[in-house]
């Protein structure tokens, strides 16, 4: 999809979604969109799932999530820029008064810290299963140079976790930080 076409999809989206004036907030993952709306009576979903460039429509804990794909940074971008939406931190749309559930409060916090690790964490694993793989087979063993520089690495995986997460837990606000601190799991 071109760029010139991000603008009418972005008007549409906003336009079905009941209008910039039913966004509190508007943050994107890899592959949605995220509304947190005012009344999700005004969201029209059936014409938001016909658009193109739209693959469905979810509504899941309180937001409505629309399914763009790869190009969903591009989407997100023209979306401010053709509309009358402002972008906001986090911590200001906590401070808009909306009332959030616990629940939702503690997972959104544990998947905002976890989330830009999971290539890490998902390389180590498969490294490690390799390399369990490689010695039940027999093509490797623990006192070979190729085993060790394999574990090395996974140990160094390990130490560098602990500094990917806490710049993930700088990104979050002060209670946040707080909670992630005191309830952090260590590898």
């Amino acid at each position: 999809m071109a760029k010139k076409n991000y603008e009418k999809l972005a008007k549409e989206i906003v336009r079905y979604i009941g209008g910039p004036e039913n966004v509190n907030a508007l943050v994107h993952c890899a592959t949605r969109l995220r509304f947190k709306v005012k009344n999700t009576q005004n969201v029209d979903k059936k014409k938001l799932e016909q658009l193109e460039g739209v693959i469905t429509v979810l509504d899941s804990g309180g937001q409505i999530q629309v399914v763009i794909g790869q190009h969903v940074a591009d989407v997100y971008d023209t979306i401010f820029e053709v509309t009358d939406l402002k972008k906001e931190n986090p911590s200001d749309a906590e401070e808009s008064g909306e009332k959030k559930n616990l629940l939702n409060t503690f997972m959104d916090t544990i998947s905002g810290i976890f989330a830009p690790v999971l290539g890490v964490m998902s390389g180590a694993g498969m490294l490690k299963a390799l390399l369990i793989l490689c010695t039940t087979f027999g093509w490797l063993k623990a006192d070979m140079g190729t085993y060790r520089q394999q574990m090395e690495s996974l140990r160094l995986s390990r130490y560098f976790w602990h500094i990917l997460q806490q710049k993930n837990s700088e990104r979050m606000s002060s209670w946040q930080w707080e909670l992630q601190r005191h309830y952090s799991i260590r590898i």
